[in-house]
């Protein structure tokens, strides 16, 4: 490899980790990068070579699928399974499928390409969460390095080339970030028996590759409906690459909102470029990265920062949103322009830094602006007093105001107002005084100063601390609990609430 230098910027972001993630130069693609790997790499070396064969074997001119799948199964297959089973058998149905003629050449290579692409993150990911990470908490860093250089090794040689072309297209600085300061980090880290810094700075690695296959779905979802009509070929071949490129990080995405995750799925899956829109796709995308967004801070700060072990964590998981918040830079951008986004990163940046130096308040002061511009996009905004709420930044007035309870201290809000204002729907029954919600294909019930839930017409475990009540005519639900309780996440600051995904 290529004598590795450290930039100028690179060793200014050095020392704040959360500024890595801010997007605001030009792409950088001739990085030269040397990693000075010193361990045991030979057979992620060869999975590479393996890789670079099957890719080569669709630059001929007439193209032998029977020896694609003949390579694949003898070098790669028992791997992929072992990981990924049902990656293996997406792979084997298209190459299948290509040699039966129902597929074409070109949907072939991608599932091929693009499909490996998928099994050597999951490597990258059981090399650097599971193998590495345990190895470095029970003291033992030559494992733990070990880990970590096989899994640098099938970075540089599988996906690397792909960071450096969503660079290219979208002008981020994912190779830059990940060659010039994360992945030498993490070095660190494991030399210094840093488990910490590790974890946050795996945080930063993981979620700068789910940028990369996000951005690269985005990508096909805007070419599919570029060339859906112009040139057919091509955009079957583009549906198969968005849709093995979403494949590793649907399940994450779904962490965040599952109807989303599910409909992006679907839209590729279906191999219909009419069901692929590339609005659709960014929309589900924000959703999705929204819930994400909001979990990890959710989880921040319902930490109790004088236990040691939870700031820890709430430390690590600061940076995981703050990932997140990265992952969704291209949309956020396109949605609110880049000096607002810029603003928010910085936001970003001083929460992580409040949480590592254990000071709520000052966390929830700096992650709340972030809050309030995703529910500006996807959430609700309420004042406690106001007969008003935001729903998606418009305005809705409601037929009364919401109020804080003297006795329980919990804040009640107008019962339908909130419920459609989640996407729900909502029935009361006037003999029973029952009231149903129906959201996402659920249904809830619950009766007006009852505790108990029912979901799907089962009991629920938990139950509401504040009933639901009627005062003056109207009828009023605790609204952390109801929101809660249909997925949502709750967030409170100087008398301003925000209920996002």
């Amino acid at each position: 490899m290529k004598k590795f230098v450290v930039s100028s910027l690179a060793a200014a972001l050095l020392l704040s980790p959360v500024a890595a993630y801010a997007d605001s130069a030009p792409a950088q693609s001739t990085i030269e990068t040397d990693f000075h790997l010193t361990t045991d790499t030979s057979l992620q070396k060869a999975d590479v070579e393996a890789f670079a064969q099957l890719k080569a074997l669709f630059d001929a001119d007439s193209v032998d699928l029977a020896k694609v799948k003949e390579q694949y199964t003898a070098n790669l297959q028992a791997k992929v399974q072992e990981r990924i089973p049902d990656q293996d058998e997406l792979i084997l149905t298209v190459l299948d499928g290509a040699i039966a003629g129902q597929f074409t050449v070109g949907q072939a290579k991608q599932a091929v390409d693009k499909g490996l692409q998928g099994y050597f993150y999951a490597e990258i990911t059981e090399l650097t969460k599971n193998k590495a990470k345990t190895a470095l908490a029970e003291g033992k860093k030559e494992e733990a390095l070990a880990a970590l250089e096989q899994a640098i090794q099938l970075y540089v040689g599988a996906l690397q080339g792909t960071v450096v072309k969503r660079d290219n297209t979208y002008g981020t600085r994912m190779q830059e970030q990940l060659d010039t300061i994360i992945i030498p980090a993490l070095q660190k880290a494991v030399e210094e028996g840093d488990s910490l810094s590790y974890n946050v700075y795996r945080q930063m690695f993981d979620k700068t590759l789910i940028k990369m296959f996000h951005l690269a779905t985005l990508g096909y979802a805007k070419k599919i409906s570029e060339i859906r009509d112009s040139q057919p070929e091509d955009t079957k071949a583009a549906i198969t690459e968005g849709y093995f490129f979403f494949l590793p990080i649907y399940n994450s995405m779904a962490g965040g909102h599952q109807a989303s995750a599910d409909a992006i799925k679907a839209a590729f899956e279906s191999g219909d470029a009419s069901k692929i829109d590339e609005q659709a796709v960014k929309t589900a995308f924000l959703t999705a990265l929204a819930g994400k967004i909001s979990g990890y801070a959710s989880k921040v700060l319902a930490a109790d920062f004088t236990v040691q072990e939870q700031a820890e964590i709430a430390q690590e998981q600061a940076m995981e949103g703050n990932m997140f918040l990265s992952v969704a830079e291209i949309l956020l951008k396109e949605k609110l322009g880049e000096q607002a986004y810029g603003e928010l990163t910085a936001h970003a940046e001083q929460y992580y830094e409040a949480v590592k130096a254990k000071d709520k308040a000052q966390a929830t002061a700096h992650i709340f602006p972030v809050l309030k511009a995703l529910a500006s996009l996807n959430g609700v905004e309420l004042k406690v007093g106001s007969s008003s709420l935001l729903v998606n930044g418009e305005e809705r007035k409601t037929d009364a105001a919401s109020f804080i309870d003297p006795d329980s201290s919990r804040t009640l809000v107008p019962a339908r107002a909130l419920v459609e204002a989640l996407g729900g729907t909502i029935a009361f029954n006037g003999e029973t005084k029952q009231i149903t919600i129906t959201k996402d294909g659920d249904t809830y019930t619950f009766v007006i100063g009852g505790t108990e839930i029912e979901k799907n017409g089962k009991k629920l475990e938990i139950a509401f601390d504040q009933p639901a009540l009627i005062k003056e005519g109207r009828t009023y639900i605790p609204l952390r609990a109801v929101s809660q309780m249909l997925g949502q996440k709750v967030f409170f600051h100087q008398q301003t609430i925000l209920v996002l995904p």
